[in-house]
């Protein structure tokens, strides 16, 4: 009886905290995040040293950027990011620099829908299912 609703409750939890566990699990293995990062930007490049890797990218070949309050997410091409955390930098000034060099020079990433938003779309998804299933039930 109360197998398909449960079903898609947890399947709806599990498409929720997954992108988020996925995250955290790539940030705590990538040897790339591990070792020491130094870079620099202006409007014409980005630079990223690591122990790994080397980029200088020009600011035009930039595909998109998504900007938020913690880090920027730099798209050279889709489905590839470079990851830009505000810890990075030095101070708060150079940060809200680095973001204003971003936003000014790059195509930004449309914003998608809240967190909020897409728990309440998934929760009267699953108060429909639980409703019919419970009508169908009934007969």
């Amino acid at each position: 009886m109360w197998g398909v609703p449960l079903f898609f409750l947890l399947f709806g939890v599990l498409i929720l905290v997954s992108p988020y566990i996925s995250a955290r699990t790539a940030l705590k293995t990538n040897a790339a995040f591990q070792s020491p990062i130094s870079g620099s930007a202006d409007v014409d490049h980005f630079v990223y040293h690591s122990e790994i890797a080397h980029v200088d990218m020009p600011g035009a070949e930039m595909h998109r950027a998504a900007v938020r309050p913690e880090f920027v997410l730099l798209y050279p091409a889709a489905g590839q990011a470079f990851v830009v955390a505000r810890h990075f930098f030095t101070s708060d000034e150079s940060w809200a620099e680095f973001c204003r060099i971003v936003v000014a020079n790059v195509r930004q990433v449309p914003q998608r829908w809240s967190f909020l938003r897409i728990t309440l779309i998934w929760l009267a998804i699953i108060v429909a299912v639980f409703i019919v299933w419970e009508l169908m039930n009934r007969q």
